[in-house]
């Protein structure tokens, strides 16, 4: 077993980047990633020489998101992310639709005598609603990212108050604190334990099947199940709001949720 700390800046990226790519020639088997949250980190593919070509593309550069797509091509891939809910704050959709009404009314400048003031009290307006934006669609790429990879062939599952974060291959295995994101993998001052014995892959691979056990297929996930979930009305009405939908980046992620009022 070895430890990796993230330094020099990235060594971890380095490091996820080679296992991935030597698990694109290993034999046909398992592959398992475990992390609460999921970006698509981008890897430096400059110098990479024979296993780049791996990936059969003259490509400079290539997604985590890329590589799982083509390790499902060989292996038998399972993700495990926290679920929907704790990563999407439904609550604060309304939160926003009252905002984007208010901004709204600002609009009228006979409501106003004041040009100036309503010109201050429309931008304040709208600095919320960036900043309601920003904080709904926060981790919003991680369900958005486990679909990609779902819809790819991959095994979802999502673990309620999931913190564990572990990569398992064929050929070696990572743990650690670091989450599989651009800060985990390539800035964050994180430690990482390296598995390449047989046995101890054997009972990291036992921990991530552990893992799985306690948690949730995609495909049995709703959110009714939840005790803090939106009742479907309200959020059809928000959800199909002309305002809210106009939103940027707010529709990819209402489709999906629209989806897990019902069995899929």
């Amino acid at each position: 077993m070895k430890m990796h700390l993230n330094t020099p800046k990235g060594h971890l990226k380095r490091l996820v980047l080679d296992l991935l790519l030597q698990a694109l020639e290993s034999e046909p088997g398992e592959v398992w990633l475990v992390t609460p949250w999921l970006k698509d980190v981008e890897f430096d593919l400059q110098g990479e020489g024979v296993q780049r070509s791996v990936l059969g593309t003259p490509a400079s550069s290539t997604g985590l998101l890329n590589l799982f797509e083509r390790l499902v091509q060989r292996h038998h891939v399972t993700l495990i992310v926290k679920p929907p809910h704790e990563l999407v704050d439904l609550g604060a959709l309304s939160g926003l639709h009252e905002s984007l009404l208010m901004r709204e009314q600002l609009r009228n400048p006979d409501d106003f005598e004041d040009a100036r003031l309503q010109a201050t009290l429309f931008a304040e307006r709208q600095q919320l609603i960036d900043q309601q934006r920003r904080a709904f669609l926060y981790h919003a790429d991680t369900v958005l990212n486990a679909e990609r990879l779902a819809a790819a062939g991959v095994k979802v599952a999502y673990c309620t108050n999931l913190h564990a974060k572990l990569l398992w291959l064929p050929n070696g295995g990572l743990f650690g604190s670091a989450n599989f994101t651009n800060g985990g993998l390539n800035s964050n001052a994180e430690l990482m334990a390296e598995v390449l014995d047989t046995s101890g892959l054997e009972a990291l691979r036992a921990a991530a099947q552990a893992l799985l056990s306690i948690s949730v297929p995609r495909q049995h996930y709703l959110l009714t199940d939840y005790r803090f979930h939106m009742p479907l009305d309200t959020f059809s009405r928000l959800a199909h709001s002309p305002l809210v939908q106009e939103a940027a980046g707010i529709i990819p992620i209402l489709e999906v949720f629209g989806e897990l009022y019902a069995p899929r």
